[in-house]
């Protein structure tokens, strides 16, 4: 299966014309504001959004709520193909034995907690 490639130059220019691609690692790099966290942030449509978030939308044509993995480092990054849905990276976990029991184990781990930190605030001292 061929990967999509994605380009800069199919984006609006107001945003394209923000962004440096590093020849090195392929980086799309925001030149313009970023959070204190490192994260691009921009306006677009009326409403202030990470950058990541905007181009994807824009070239991928999804919603990215989180972000699981990057293929990089840099989080001023808006290169769709260095993000990874939740969903997808979760998917692509549960198809690993080891994994998918690593994940299920751990769910059951924050559960329990849960269920004690809600029985231990119904008791009264």
């Amino acid at each position: 299966m061929n990967d999509p490639i994605y380009r800069v130059e199919d984006l609006p220019t107001r945003l394209a014309s923000k962004i440096q691609i590093d020849p090195v690692s392929g980086c799309w790099l925001w030149t313009r504001y970023c959070d204190p966290k490192g994260y691009g942030r921009a306006h677009w449509q009326g409403k202030a959004d990470r950058v990541h978030r905007i181009v994807y939308r824009l070239l991928v044509g999804l919603e990215l709520d989180h972000v699981k993995d990057r293929g990089c480092t840099s989080r001023a990054c808006c290169n769709p193909a260095h993000l990874e849905r939740v969903m997808d990276a979760y998917r692509r976990d549960m198809e690993d034995p080891v994994k998918a029991a690593a994940i299920r184990e751990a769910a059951a781990i924050r559960q329990a907690r849960y269920r004690a930190r809600k029985k231990s605030v119904g008791t009264k001292p």
